[in-house]
């Protein structure tokens, strides 16, 4: 085995402990951000010549449970009990610790969230194998994002809509009053409410708890909202454009034009919700900034090529 697993397994392992003890001893929760700091760098430099999806998922798997330390430190009910805390750290993708102070077991469990979830597995499964059959080898222009938008389409459906989903009704198997990731987000009729309430959860909670609330003292609602949506970016450009180590930019511009949009929003039409038409044209016109073409080809289109 290459030892560079090795080391940063145990990188996981040593940040779940120091995480821990830094929470319960009521460390500074502005040096919290040491944690995803750290972890981008060490993985960074631990994979610096790995190819685009090794080094995405070498990334992002650390940066998530940093990003967990971080919200646990300033959540008001982060500090877990050790086999709770290592529940969150390790489990799921819940970003709310509120929830594993609340074990009851005998929890009803959502089976139709769980076949639901199974049954979005197997079709964008089904969808990347038909790609890998189907696509043409050589892709570039308009038709790279044309033959990538079911692909995206494809992994959005395993990983938000049938992973996640089965995450939450393993949590309540475990006996934690754990909520839908997704909600319906394409019933949205305006951003506020698709970003807020429907899309993500565990990644709004998250963006809510560490950014938009402690930041929001300091600078008001407004520019907590867009200093939230920039927090996105960041954590975006490092999944995405860090990876491959190109398109530096592009990920942080799509979630800068969705703060500035959110506002926009709120000014134009006030209380009333500017409809389907709006949330669809302001998430999908500038999707190529967030997926730019270097991703598809060195991530995207290598997990087609790995998949069944």
């Amino acid at each position: 085995m290459n030892p560079a697993y090795l080391i940063w397994g145990a990188w996981l392992i040593i940040q779940c402990i120091t995480g821990y003890f830094y929470i319960l001893g009521n460390g500074n929760r502005r040096v919290v951000w040491v944690f995803p700091v750290l972890s981008v760098l060490f993985s960074h430099l631990l994979f610096l010549d790995g190819g685009g999806l090794w080094r995405m998922l070498a990334l992002i798997i650390p940066l998530l449970h940093a990003m967990k330390v971080v919200v646990a430190a300033w959540h008001p009910k982060g500090k877990l009990p050790l086999g709770r805390y290592l529940v969150y750290y390790w489990l799921t993708v819940d970003m709310n610790p509120s929830i594993f102070h609340q074990r009851k077991m005998g929890l009803t469990l959502d089976r139709r969230l769980a076949l639901n979830g199974m049954g979005h597995i197997l079709l964008g499964t089904l969808t990347l194998a038909l790609l890998r059959l189907y696509a043409p080898a050589e892709k570039s222009g308009i038709a790279l994002y044309l033959w990538s938008l079911p692909a995206l389409i494809a992994l959005s459906a395993i990983l938000h809509f049938g992973l996640l989903p089965l995450s939450t009704v393993f949590l309540q198997w475990l006996g934690f009053p754990a909520r839908r990731a997704f909600r319906l987000p394409f019933l949205s009729l305006s951003l506020s409410e698709f970003w807020g309430k429907r899309w993500n959860i565990p990644f709004s909670e998250m963006t809510a708890t560490a950014a938009f609330k402690p930041w929001s003292r300091v600078v008001g609602v407004k520019w907590a909202g867009l200093l939230a949506f920039l927090l996105s970016g960041l954590l975006h450009e490092i999944a995405i454009s860090f990876s491959v180590q190109q398109g530096y930019g592009l990920p942080m511009l799509y979630f800068l034009i969705h703060g500035l949009l959110m506002d926009a929003e709120k000014r134009w039409f006030g209380r009333k919700k500017p409809g389907k038409f709006w949330v669809i044209a302001a998430l999908v016109l500038p999707l190529p900034l967030l997926f730019h073409a270097h991703f598809l080809r060195e991530v995207v289109w290598e997990i087609v090529r790995l998949s069944p």
